[in-house]
């Protein structure tokens, strides 16, 4: 909780449970149950060896594991994360390729949309200045 910089209320929210709940734990008045564990690891990348062992490294060593918590940060549903990662796993050409046709299709979808009625050409414009 401390490194993740949260209270003990946010902690448990994060995980589906009160903040006094995750006082009780720390203060050793309740137990730690495998599936509670293993919601602490999957929500915060937690390596379950050192949460329950206390050795080895602190955090999961995933390549992915930047993406997963970038995506659950965002609320990014699990096939936002499969496209993060597909796009990052491509070499360096071909994600350059991609980036140049969304461009080019954030552009050629500006052009067709009338500027001032529609939000979603407002953000494509925006999109494509951050872009460039």
């Amino acid at each position: 909780m401390n490194k993740e910089g949260l209270s003990r209320a946010a902690f448990g929210a994060r995980i589906g449970v009160s903040g006094d709940t995750i006082n009780n734990l720390e203060r050793g008045r309740s137990e730690f149950r495998n599936t509670f564990i293993k919601l602490i690891c999957s929500e915060f990348f937690v390596n379950e060896n050192w949460l329950r062992t206390g050795e080895g490294e602190m955090y999961s060593r995933s390549k992915t594991i930047a993406l997963d918590f970038f995506g659950k940060e965002y609320n990014a549903s699990s096939l936002d994360i499969r496209i993060m990662k597909a796009y990052f796993s491509a070499e360096p050409n071909i994600r350059h390729q991609f980036v140049e046709q969304f461009l080019k299709y954030i552009k050629e979808e500006s052009k067709e949309t009338e500027p001032k009625k529609s939000p979603t050409c407002h953000r494509m414009r925006f999109m494509t200045k951050l872009w460039k």
